[in-house]
């Protein structure tokens, strides 16, 4: 038993002097990581003649940092971790670019641009503007549209007296082929404030300065439709489009080829008691022919 005991002493021993001889591992504590270094460039970018100016824009060179400058010409640029030297380079319109170059040593002096007045040259800038194709119901504007249907079913003699019809369209016949048309409340044989164009082609007399009704246009037969402003159109059709404009567009020989005829019958003077009613007649004939997509050729007589 006393033997029993003895080992188990020397081997409590032995296992007691293993622990004590093993080292104690301590953890070592890293050095916090280096913060990146900023740099603060200042200064002004100035003329020639010293005049500051604003809004020139300062970039280190062959990146995209960069900043603009202020009202009185001066900039702060922040730079983290940049190089040693920096290049900064100044540019604004009219000026030549320049540049300097800033140690990191010296990097809180104020660095001064001193740009050189150069001209500009550039190729003329053409502004340009056009109108688009809208619906009728799509137009900011009025616009009072008459069909080739719609002009051969109405119960007018001719063009001018159907668009009486429409609403705020007048109106005045010195003769049956010396009509004038007048809008917005307007009544007078020699309107000069209302255009009246045929395929885009202003149809004034010369003399008169202002249309002459049925003397200077087609004929319905020859008609594909009738537009009307009846207001102001001076910004598309210059001044004289004050009262409004009517555009007549006529039959496109190309989409309309073939010969086509009418005839009208009528009696004038019938409600007259010094005169016996007289009969009236409208003949019209219109031929087109097209031989490509570029020749063709119509005759209207009416």
């Amino acid at each position: 038993m006393r033997f029993f005991l003895l080992l188990y002493f020397l081997g409590y021993c032995l296992h007691a002097q293993e622990e004590r001889e093993q080292p104690r591992i301590i953890p070592r504590k890293e050095a916090p990581a280096k913060a990146p270094t900023s740099v603060v460039l200042q200064g002004k970018v100035l003329s020639a003649e010293g005049e500051p100016l604003p809004g020139a824009y300062v970039k280190v060179r062959g990146t995209i940092q960069g900043t603009v400058a202020g009202a009185d010409g001066s900039f702060r640029l922040v730079l983290l971790s940049p190089s040693d030297p920096i290049e900064l380079e100044a540019s604004f319109v009219g000026y030549d670019p320049a540049t300097v170059t800033v140690p990191l040593s010296k990097a809180e002096q104020l660095v001064t641009f001193q740009l050189q007045e150069t001209g500009v040259r550039a190729q003329e800038v053409v502004i340009s503007a056009s109108r688009v194709s809208e619906t009728v119901m799509n137009s900011a504007v009025t616009v009072l549209k008459m069909s080739a249907r719609e002009i051969q079913e109405a119960p007018g003699l001719n063009l001018f007296q159907n668009i009486t019809f429409f609403k705020g369209v007048e109106q005045v016949s010195s003769s049956l082929t010396f009509q004038v048309v007048n809008t917005r409340g307007f009544n007078s044989t020699t309107n000069t404030r209302f255009v009246q164009r045929l395929d885009g082609i202003e149809m004034q007399a010369p003399a008169l300065n202002f249309p002459v009704g049925a003397i200077s246009n087609t004929g319905d037969l020859d008609i594909e439709s009738i537009e009307i402003l009846p207001g102001p159109a001076s910004a598309l059709y210059g001044p004289n489009a004050f009262s409004g404009i009517m555009n007549v567009y006529s039959k496109d020989p190309f989409r309309f080829p073939g010969l086509s005829a009418s005839v009208r019958l009528g009696v004038n003077h019938a409600d007259r008691i010094d005169t016996t009613p007289q009969p009236l007649y409208d003949i019209a004939i219109r031929y087109a022919r097209a031989w490509n997509n570029r020749f063709g050729v119509k005759v209207f007589a009416n």
